[in-house]
């Protein structure tokens, strides 16, 4: 009755392991517009339908922002930071836990995940030049935290230990409310954000502020962060690494929430070469937070339902061998009620296990000057040779201030040699970011390498070459819509899956991301045609044969 721990998400930790992101990312999209409805009147707001609404939009932001799509991102910031400022998000909640199990709460995240999801709001806007919500968003991150301290035997707490002090002092609430100090954030990359925004929009006080917090929470940092202050940087690059800590029960009936690492800690720079030659220290490392206390809610409330539930099924059987012995019916019916309701209890005390699979294990900032977007970047770990990434297509901004780019570097390869498409720096296949690209001057579609929208910019391509020489821009475009493909995007509307990668979208990623070197990079299968229309049209092009599904 009480239902049982959750899983992790295989296909997201997998998706951010090797890059591979685009079918998680869809796979998201899909679950996620199956938690909207529209409303009486007809107008189109959403109403949240499903206890992961949160999470499952904290797990796709950062699919995007991996896979390139932040341009797509618009819709799913706004209702992520709508629900992470509002206040009681689980108010009223608290008997039905007692009473069934954590998992009726709606998900909020760990504080550490929260703290995260606003900087990578913060990192959306910082990716379309907006440095005054950079500076917003990671204020927001740096929220005050509870510090209970050391235990009896002189180390800091951690959940069990405290959770146990608690349950055995029977003071639960009271040292829940008041054995705690509150203290200052000590999250690094907030700070790294909000003294980088501040500097950029002029705000050099507040700055010097930020940064001074960032050294003293991470001293490896003071040489990095002279060179923000120098200034002289007009590429400010976000970079992401490894399987953030796994979330899973431990303690009496696994009632006690616990992290542990995925992808090791070490202090391995980030080595930057190409347009900057740097090397950077690791900002902030998500395993040392995760596994402090201060990061992390206190779910005392499912241990003291474990240590009642025991309590009750001791008593309970005491009560109904009393009755059984005397012949008393009503004495055993009386321990039986209470047998079920310590094992209600029981089955209901597990911690809820749900957490955010896309958290990094760690977190680099590095600044560089990149003078076109034909300037080559180099990123690679040090130590870790499969790790090496080529960046190209980084556009520096045009307003005097830097311009922000976010790589998340696959981890599945660290220690082997990266695959050939985070090293091709260039694509294969013709798209808005580079239509000259790809081999043959045909529609992807048709059996050649171009992937661009229907237009006559495409077709006069395809014209130079001697392709589709009798075809209109009208006459592409409907064999595009018989195969339902969809190239034109509302606002926040999101991406889909790529026809690249089997799907119906010609989406693009932003180029010098994950997504864009492995969905470009890289020769895919060809297009298989569905439309009889499509058919048609292969088969009237000389020495084409149609793919036929």
């Amino acid at each position: 009755m009480g239902g049982c721990s959750n899983a992790p998400n295989r296909s997201v930790l997998d998706a951010v392991k090797t890059g591979e992101m685009s079918h998680a990312r869809y796979a998201m999209e899909t679950k996620i517009a199956k938690q909207t409805k529209p409303v009486a009147g007809g107008e189109k707001e959403l109403k949240r339908v499903d206890r992961t609404y949160l999470l499952d939009r904290a797990r796709l932001l950062n699919l995007m922002l991996g896979d390139g799509y932040h341009g797509h991102a618009e819709t799913v910031i706004d209702e992520l930071y709508t629900l992470l400022r509002t206040q009681g998000i689980n108010e009223g909640k608290t008997v039905s836990s007692v009473l069934i199990n954590e998992d009726i709460k709606t998900w909020k995240g760990e504080p550490f995940e929260q703290a995260m999801a606003l900087c990578w709001i913060g990192v959306y806007y910082g990716l379309q030049g907006d440095w005054e919500t950079v500076r917003i968003a990671s204020d927001n991150s740096l929220f005050q935290l509870r510090d209970f301290g050391v235990d009896a035997s002189g180390n800091r707490y951690d959940a069990e230990t405290l959770a146990k002090d608690m349950a055995d002092s029977k003071v639960v609430e009271d040292e829940a409310d008041n054995g705690y100090q509150t203290v200052e954030s000590n999250f690094v990359l907030g700070y790294l954000l909000n003294g980088i925004a501040n500097q950029q929009i002029g705000r050099s006080a507040e700055a010097a502020d930020a940064f001074r917090l960032a050294v003293k929470y991470n001293p490896d940092l003071a040489q990095e962060i002279e060179r923000y202050k120098q200034g002289g940087y007009n590429m400010v690059l976000i970079v992401e690494y490894g399987n953030g800590p796994q979330k899973k029960g431990t303690g009496p009936d696994n009632a006690v929430a616990k992290f542990e690492p995925l992808t090791k800690s070490d202090n391995s720079k980030l080595i930057v070469s190409g347009a900057a030659n740097t090397a950077v220290p690791v900002a902030m490392d998500v395993n040392a937070i995760a596994t402090d206390l201060m990061w992390n809610n206190l779910e005392d409330i499912r241990l003291a339902k474990s240590y009642i539930g025991t309590a009750l099924v001791a008593a309970g059987a005491g009560t109904t061998g009393y009755g059984m012995y005397n012949n008393s019916s009503n004495t055993a019916y009386v321990g039986l009620a209470m047998m079920a309701a310590g094992a209600i209890a029981k089955a209901g005390a597990h911690a809820d296990t749900r957490y955010n699979e896309t958290v990094p294990q760690r977190v680099y900032i590095a600044t560089a000057t990149v003078q076109s977007p034909n300037d080559e970047l180099t990123v690679e770990i040090e130590g870790k040779p499969g790790t090496r990434m080529v960046v190209k297509g980084l556009k520096p901004s045009l307003n005097g201030k830097a311009a922000m780019h976010y790589i998340r570097i696959p981890s599945v390869y660290a220690a082997e040699a990266s695959p050939q498409w985070a090293l091709t720096g260039g694509a294969l296949y013709a798209n808005e970011h580079e239509p000259l690209a790809g081999q043959i001057a045909l529609p992807y579609l048709m059996g050649g390498h171009c992937v661009l929208p229907p237009s006559y910019a495409a077709l006069r391509r395809y014209h130079m070459e001697g392709n589709l020489i009798d075809f209109t821009v009208q006459d592409l475009t409907d064999l595009y819509k018989a195969e339902g493909i969809v190239w034109e995007f509302e606002p926040g509307a999101l991406p889909g899956l790529h026809v690249l990668d089997g799907g119906k979208s010609l989406a693009t990623p932003a180029p010098g991301t994950t997504g864009y070197a492995r969905l470009f990079g890289q020769p895919h299968q060809p297009y298989r045609a569905r439309s009889k229309e499509l058919i048609a049209a292969i088969k009237s092009l000389p020495q084409q044969e149609p793919v036929v599904k």
